[in-house]
């Protein structure tokens, strides 16, 4: 059933997924994708959601929180792009996804963050906390603090990289607040949340989310997140036309489905222009969070059934077609070649459309920044490497509600972003200026947008050929 209840009492969209899940009720399926959410970016109307209050394991999707606090220190002129993140012990002991750097390497602040978004890196995560806050747990109780400013009550956070811990929790709707939040009050910052690779060394690292942003029209960012205790779950952003959607998807069984979810999502989200605020979502009454090794319960989709849920035809079948299990579902495009192996170009363009740029990848360096003094370091100090720790966190505990002066307006927006800031020096649009930045034609589909549909594109459960023998890959 739809979890998230409008305060007057009204279910948003909820009777046609309730209707499908009652088709579906005789019918085996896998657990499919746990929640989801799409939101007008700049003022929080919801497009579309199911169960968007689930409590949910954030996984690395804790680390929008992690530059987020960064950048509000250095809005608030306690860093500078150049300041020093030094890997510590204990964030070298993290397992991946990480850099893998020695204790005591140096990477500036402005590297770290790429390191941090794109890669993902555990390690970069660990030692932005120590290097900017002196401990992990301190980082930790600031992310907390920024969270209960920001809205986002279901969400508790005991570390900045998002490695397994069943106190870590939040929903869709707060990280569809995160995202909102990392986008609208940090525009000049975008740039870290849109790359889909970088480069260190002869090593090209992709992030979870390259497909999507180089393959959709608009998209234009932020981040991914797996552990096995939550699936593969996203946030992404995708700007058309001067409006900005963000989608969130929790739970996901493939980095394939994660990816195709969120693009059905962001289609289906710019044909729509009302629906409740976000701030109507009522939070109580959740369900519990699902019990521990999710990924083992929720059975992969194969390349073919992606493509006969997410590809071409599927666009133009009729939802409920996919609900009558004495009938054969709608199938796509065969990805398998002649020589009976699987087409993945095929299976790319049907998930996520032809790639629309090339990769680029962005270099990253490690080393003493030099363009500015250090101003986490008392000059001719030595930095303190922290001792080796067990990896699970200590208990913390969430700060109460911290107090926020009123503002003018919901989002805070930086008046100009584009020129240096006369008190931190450097601003991230000039480190980016010098990049060729890829033309990509637009795809207009949001002209002659037909009245907001009264059903979702999808529902939990099903909606793959249940019946079907498991493709094979040879």
């Amino acid at each position: 059933m739809c979890h998230a209840v409008l305060r007057k009492g009204q279910v948003i969209a909820c009777s046609f997924v309730l209707v499908l899940v009652a088709i579906l009720s005789a019918a085996p399926a896998r657990a499919d994708v746990a929640a989801w959410m799409v939101v007008d970016a700049r003022d929080g109307t919801v497009l579309e959601q199911y169960s968007a209050t689930r409590p949910w394991h954030p996984a690395s999707l804790t680390k929008m929180m992690t530059a987020y606090v960064v950048f509000r220190k250095i809005e608030q002129g306690e860093l500078t792009l150049s300041s020093p993140v030094v890997v510590s012990a204990a964030a070298h002991e993290l397992p991946p996804s990480k850099m893998g750097f020695k204790v005591g390497t140096q990477v500036s602040l402005h590297d770290a963050l790429m390191m941090l978004m794109v890669k993902s890196a555990n390690d970069i995560a660990a030692s932005i906390a120590h290097s900017v806050a002196g401990s992990e747990d301190a980082f930790v109780q600031l992310m907390n603090g920024e969270a209960r400013r920001l809205g986002m009550s279901q969400t508790t956070f005991v570390n900045p990289h998002g490695l397994p811990d069943e106190r870590q929790v939040t929903s869709a709707r707060d990280m569809a607040l995160m995202g909102m939040a990392l986008w609208n009050h940090f525009p000049q910052y975008h740039d870290y949340l849109n790359k889909p690779a970088i480069r260190f060394g002869k090593r090209t690292m992709k992030s979870g989310i390259a497909e999507f942003l180089l393959r959709v029209p608009g998209a234009s960012g932020i981040k991914t997140g797996y552990i096995c205790d939550s699936g593969f779950n996203v946030v992404v952003t995708a700007t058309r036309k001067g409006r900005t959607l963000l989608a969130v998807v929790l739970g996901s069984a493939s980095e394939l489905e994660r990816n195709a979810f969120a693009r059905r999502l962001i289609e289906t989200g710019f044909k729509r222009h009302r629906g409740p605020s976000i701030a109507d979502l009522n939070t109580a009454g959740s369900l519990p969070l699902p019990e521990p090794r999710y990924c083992q319960r929720n059975k992969q989709p194969d390349a073919q059934q992606l493509v006969d849920r997410f590809g071409e035809k599927r666009v133009n079948a009729p939802l409920l077609a996919y609900a009558k299990t004495d009938q054969p579902a709608p199938a796509g495009l065969s990805v398998f070649k002649d020589n009976k192996r699987i087409d993945w170009t095929l299976v790319h363009e049907q998930l996520m459309g032809p790639r629309l740029a090339a990769l680029q990848p962005y270099e990253v360096h490690v080393g003493k920044p030099t363009s500015a003094i250090a101003q986490l370091l008392v000059p001719g100090a030595e930095v303190p490497l922290p001792m080796p720790k067990p990896f699970k966190a200590s208990p913390v505990a969430v700060p109460a509600d911290v107090p926020v002066p009123p503002r003018k307006q919901s989002y805070l927006r930086h008046p100009d972003p584009f020129v240096r800031d006369g008190v931190n020096g450097h601003n991230a649009s000039l480190l980016f200026a010098g990049e060729a930045q890829p033309r990509v034609q637009l795809v207009d589909r949001d002209a002659g947008s037909p009245p907001i549909e009264k059903h979702f594109f999808g529902g939990p459960g099903g909606l793959y050929k249940s019946e079907r023998e498991p493709t094979r890959i040879n």
